[in-house]
């Protein structure tokens, strides 16, 4: 036993050494890369403000820091700083006094902030994605945003020295709060509509592996495969062994849409058929998948049930599976062996839920997928009638499946959820099944929601089945002080035979949870829950509190359980602690993570902990047994741990360990991963003292057809459940934006999904690759305009937006011009005729549909060039700016036609011409920031200036560049007649004053 203490103590003290550096490195590295994220990963992060979402920014993770683009940063912060240049930015933030300037040195960056200089030196900024992108801790320092990035939450969060205005202005205008329906980014690009297709290539995710003992060897395989058939997105899994061939076989066949308008009058937005989940219905409801059809009109990301929430899913045989919620592990499955998993009945607290499922492949794999819902008064609001309805046949599935219980009787069901709203904030919904067949079963389920006081929701539910076992719940839910707080009562009858009295369960709980503490880079969040249950012959009080803590490379978690049960009878109270500690963490290359399961009631001869290899058990209070002897006392009921490094992108170790301390068992593993963009082969040896040694040989790889282009995709992360899109550049040299046999196909060129992290680069082949999408989440496909090297090519549109499908590998014809030019001199006539250069003129194109193409600026000579001309009808102006300030004549637009790819239209010049320029001498009687004011003041003063000046004479109103109003008495070339004015005003006490002005007169040609 010492020896085993011994080993638990050197990995506690290694670990605690591990979480000690880790502190003190995020101490002062608060906004490091997450250990998640590789060197150089580009993430889509949110970017909030109080309870404001302000819009999204891609970042690119460094060692030390993250840069992100600086042009993209002031558009979501709305500071009037432009880019005059590449290098070049002037302006100002939050207020006209906090000037900003960045000019580029030989030495680098220098940025000047107020009275506040910063040198950026050469090597820490970059040029990517047509931006600057510069470190978030340096302008952190310029604008001083306290700005922090949570990587479990993919968001930056500011907490501004000053208010930003945009902050006041969004809270004004109750823009951007936070609801169900909110999308993270707005969609800009022109949105291409793909429908289903009839036949779409197939993609498969194929895991097979061979394990060996010394007694046997064993092999088995797995299939996810989907493609889209008949306008239908097909999905099919399939699963088996040497023993049994064939185990598991399920099929699903699925239609969705966002615009909700699917079988004709039932404008439904999903339906699916094959194997489904049937609809639940409230909490007695607890039914598997099963052959059969499901019908919905809920919007995506919608529920009608807002107590509680479910996730399912396909995935591979021997993954687990944890569920995370607000940063905090809730639920696990360990080993699944059904190709699907599911949780469900996940309570939604009050604000949001951000959920992760995070799944390991037994290889060593890490999948995750975020899920975001929020419970708030807006999520209550939407008007309408929403409802799901699903027919099941209960006993049996539509091929095959070997864990499928056999002795079912032969019934069918017929289940639905109806939900309406009464008014904002107000639901009411029911539900039902009912059951036909050899067996006849029926359960209804009624319930209101409601919003109270705007900050309370309140649930009520009454469920009742055929055996009249019957369910009232009440639900209370709220926020305070950023805290998830939720309150519950309810009261199960169960009726039982042979004439005895119904039994029943009250329960009262009481749960609470939120972040505790959140700072740079640290964050610590709680679930504490309080729970009283009372049955007929007992009384149980169950105590847990989970808590996560994120640093910036490590995170720890500690679950905590007590028991106590209490007895109407003579028997003796009951009392048991349990839990478990973890902390996963990277640091130098290395992943490691540590866990310990420990109670206080300690079995000797059967485990209370039932422990996996992710080291999560679930112990219980072992029932009363004589043959059982325990041990009161605290203690490890069982440890372990893994550490894994990667010797090259290609190549990763691992190392793992088990040890029990209730039957004195260990397990240790050693596994290497060989990875491919698209495959990976993995080995492992393990020994366990009850199993023996055993060795395995796995091969896992995910892949696409696309016999259109003639070629395969694949991805090392499946491609089942996401969208694959991919772009075949071509140079379009006839301009019918279609690819032609023989037109050029073009490398080397990058796009990126601007919503989904995504990006692809153009193979020889002229095709980018954009894989893993977000299903059903629209995004813009966007060209980096950087990587097109050839300066007399230019795209024929600058992105698109579509919407990926779950297993569509989508293609998209992107055409690519040889662009055009127009040159020429602009020259000015002045009022005699006479012509000069128009030096230094900014002149701005113009399309046929009125939309500025581009912009440039004559030279000294007044040579003017637009390159990259697209084919079609322009007309060029001066630009506004510059017509006023030089007095220029707008003219009628001189159309110019580039008529194909690479036409050039030179010496094209224009003539502008010019006012006369005046000067005379004005009265001014005032100047005033309203045209109201200076009326109220005519008005209080009109009969006194009137009685000294000459009959008939007329005053005037000027609006000054500032948006003021001045009050003008008389203008003349001549002083004297304006002096005189003036001395009429000051006689009764007035202010004026004489100003010499030019403005700039129709010329005499013109007159």
């Amino acid at each position: 036993m010492v020896s085993i203490y011994t080993k638990f103590l050197f990995i506690i003290a290694a670990f605690s050494a591990c979480l000690s550096v880790a502190y003190a490195q995020a101490e002062s590295d608060s906004i490091n890369n997450n250990s998640r994220f590789g060197v150089g990963e580009e993430l889509i992060l949110s970017v909030k403000v109080d309870n404001l979402l302000l819009g999204e920014v891609i970042v690119v993770v460094g060692d030390s820091d993250v840069t992100l683009g600086l042009s993209e940063l002031l558009q979501v912060l709305d500071f009037p700083i432009t880019a005059l240049q590449t290098y070049q930015y002037e302006g100002w933030y939050i207020s006209e006094d906090n000037k900003f300037s960045l000019l580029s040195l030989d030495d680098g960056l220098i940025v000047s902030v107020s009275d506040r200089e910063f040198l950026i030196p050469n090597g820490n900024y970059d040029f990517i994605f047509n931006d600057l992108y510069v470190g978030l801790q340096d302008v952190n320092a310029w604008f001083e945003l306290g700005a922090s990035i949570d990587y479990e939450e993919l968001s930056l969060t500011l907490d501004p020295k000053q208010k930003l205005p945009i902050q006041l202005a969004l809270a004004r205008k109750n823009k951007s709060i936070i609801n169900n329906n909110t999308n993270t980014s707005e969609v800009v690009r022109p949105f291409l509509n793909r429908g289903y297709e009839l036949f779409s290539p197939q993609v498969f995710d194929i895991q097979a592996g061979l394990t060996a003992t010394e007694d046997e060897v064993n092999g088995s395989y797995s299939v996810l495969g989907a493609r889209e058939i008949a306008f239908h997105n097909v999905n099919f899994f399939a699963a088996g062994n040497n023993e049994v061939p064939l185990s598991i076989a399920r099929l699903n066949i699925s239609k969705r849409s966002q615009e909700n308008n699917l079988l004709g009058f039932m404008k439904a937005s999903s339906y699916e058929f094959g194997d489904v989940t049937p609809v639940r219905v409230g909490s007695l409801d607890n039914r598997r998948q099963t052959a059969g059809i499901a019908i919905s009109n809920e919007k995506a990301g919608s529920s009608i049930n807002n107590e509680v929430t479910d996730f399912a899913g396909e995935i591979l045989p021997d993954w687990d599976v944890e569920l995370y919620r607000n940063g905090v592990l809730i639920e696990q499955l360990v080993s699944v062996q059904s190709g699907r998993y599911e949780f469900n009945n996940i309570p939604l607290l009050f604000g949001e839920n951000a959920f992760e499922i995070v799944s390991y492949g037994p290889q060593g794999q890490v999948k995750r997928e975020t899920i975001t819902r929020y419970l708030t008064r807006e999520s209550l609001a939407s008007q309408g009638f929403t409802y799901g309805i699903s027919i099941n046949k209960d006993d049996s599935v539509l091929i095959k499946d070997e864990s499928f219980p056999s002795a079912l009787p032969n019934t069918y069901s017929v289940s639905g959820n109806y939900a309406y709203n009464l008014a904002p904030g107000t639901k009411v919904n029911f539900g039902h099944v009912n059951q036909f067949g050899d067996d006849s079963d029926w359960l209804v389920n009624v319930g209101l929601s409601s919003v109270l006081f705007d900050r309370l929701i309140l649930n009520t539910s009454y469920t009742r089945d055929g055996d009249d076992a019957q369910i009232v719940d009440a639900q209370l839910r709220t926020s305070y002080f950023n805290q998830a707080v939720s309150l519950r009562a309810s009261r199960t009858t169960t009726p039982v035979e042979n004439g005895l009295d119904d039994t029943n369960d009250n329960l009262v709980s009481l749960s609470v949870s939120g972040p505790i503490w959140r700072q740079g880079g640290f964050r610590l969040t709680h679930l504490s829950e309080l729970e009283s249950r009372t049955r007929d012959s007992s009384k149980e009080l169950i105590l847990k509190n989970n808590l996560g803590l994120s640093l910036s490379r490590l995170y720890v978690y500690n679950q905590l359980e007590y028991r106590q049960v209490d007895f109407d009878n003579d028997a003796p109270s009951r009392e048991q602690v349990f839990g478990s500690f973890g902390l996963q963490g990277g640091f130098w290359g290395l992943f490691a993570r540590a866990f310990i399961n420990y109670s206080d009631l300690i079995e000797t001869q059967l485990p209370i902990l039932p422990v996996d290899d992710a080291g999560i058990g679930s112990p219980l209070i072992a029932p009363d047994d004589p043959q059982l002897e325990t041990k009161e006392e605290w203690g490890i009921v069982s440890y372990g741990g893994e550490v894994s490094y990667s010797f090259s992108p290609s190549l990763r170790a691992r190392v793992s360990a088990l040890e029990s301390l209730v039957d004195s068992s260990s397990r240790y593993r050693l596994d290497l991963d060989w990875r491919h963009d698209w495959w990976n082969v993995s080995a492992n040896a393990s020994y366990s003292e009850l199993f023996g040694t055993t060795f395995g040989l796995f091969g896992r790889f995910s892949f696409g057809g696309t016999p259109e282009y003639g070629e395969f995709v694949g991805s090392n992360r499946g491609l089942s459940h996401t969208g694959s899109l991919l772009i075949r550049a071509f140079i379009d040299t006839n301009g019918n934006y279609t690819f032609d046999e023989g037109e050029t196909l073009v490398e080397g060129l990058k796009f990126l999904s601007k919503h989904s992290a995504s990006t692809g680069v153009t193979s020889k082949n002229g095709v980018a690759e954009l894989l893993n999408l977000q299903a059903f989440k629209t995004t813009d496909i966007e060209i980096d305009a950087s990587s097109i090297s050839d300066p007399f090519i230019v795209p024929a549109l600058m992105g698109i937006s579509v919407t990926p499908r779950a297993a569509f590998v989508d293609m998209i014809d992107f055409p690519l011009l040889n662009s055009g030019e127009i040159d020429g001199v602009v020259y000015i006539s002045d009022s005699n005729q006479q012509k000069s250069p128009a030096a230094y003129i900014n002149l701005d194109l113009f399309d046929k549909d009125h939309q500025l193409v581009e912009s440039t600026r004559t030279e000294f000579d007044g040579f003017y060039l637009f390159d990259g001309i697209k084919p079609g009808k322009y007309y060029i102006k001066p630009s506004m700016q510059d017509a006023t300030s030089n007095g220029l004549i707008e003219s009628a637009p001189k159309w110019l036609n580039l008529e194909h790819a690479g036409s050039f239209i030179s010496n094209e010049d224009i003539i502008l011409e010019q006012l006369e320029k005046a000067e005379f001498y004005v009265a001014k009687a005032g100047k005033f920031s309203s045209k109201s004011m200076l009326t109220a003041y005519w008005n209080l003063n009109k009969k006194a200036i009137r009685t000294g000046l000459p009959r008939g004479k007329k005053v005037g109103v000027k609006q000054n560049p500032d948006a003021t109003f001045s009050f003008l008495l008389h203008s003349s070339t001549d002083s004297i007649p304006a002096q005189q004015a003036c001395d009429v005003v000051r006689v009764i006490n007035l202010p004026c004053s004489v100003e010499k002005v030019a403005e700039w007169l129709p010329s005499r040609a013109s007159r």
